[in-house]
């Protein structure tokens, strides 16, 4: 069972290196996106690249927001990991074994087919794209390393970086 959303259960949550790229007043209807104390940006839905959900209310959440499951695998073990919906906030629910620096397969927990790549390869590893609408639209997107560890995470609305988070990790 959720949490309530109680605003205390935020006091804690550090989210340095988030930067916010466009004005709340420009955010498409599209995308399920929340601007939480004037300072956290709350993804309320996500989908895989089949239009299955996933967020639900039996996920773990975080400062009473339902996280984001997925499942990982790294080094040929899986793991059902759920990340916090805050951007920027590093805690996770599982996947504690996984090294920092292990490049993962970040897949769907419906259909353990790995999320759809998100521009091109880096040196360091893939960014994997979480779609914000059950049409999974390109425009509406988070991108995620599929490098254990690597915090560096974007949102896209309407094909524009609407807030992005570039850790010094």
């Amino acid at each position: 069972m959720a949490q309530d959303r109680n605003p205390d259960g935020r006091h804690n949550l550090t989210t340095t290196g988030v930067k916010l790229r466009k004005d709340e007043q420009t955010w498409s209807d599209s995308a399920a996106l929340e601007l939480v104390d004037a300072a956290h940006v709350v993804v309320s839905q996500a989908y895989d690249q089949d239009g299955n959900p996933l967020i639900s209310e039996e996920n773990a959440t975080f400062a009473g927001f339902p996280g984001v499951r997925l499942l990982v695998i790294a080094d040929g073990e899986e793991h059902e990991v759920t990340l916090s919906p805050i951007h920027g906030h590093q805690e996770r629910v599982g996947g504690d074994d996984i090294p920092t620096g292990t490049r993962c397969q970040v897949c769907s927990p419906h259909t353990r087919k790995e999320l759809p790549q998100h521009g091109p390869e880096t040196r360091s590893g893939t960014f994997r794209s979480i779609y914000l609408t059950p049409d999974c639209s390109d425009s509406h997107v988070v991108v995620v390393s599929d490098v254990w560890g690597d915090h560096n995470s974007r949102i896209v609305d309407e094909f524009e970086v609407l807030s992005e988070y570039v850790g010094d990790d």
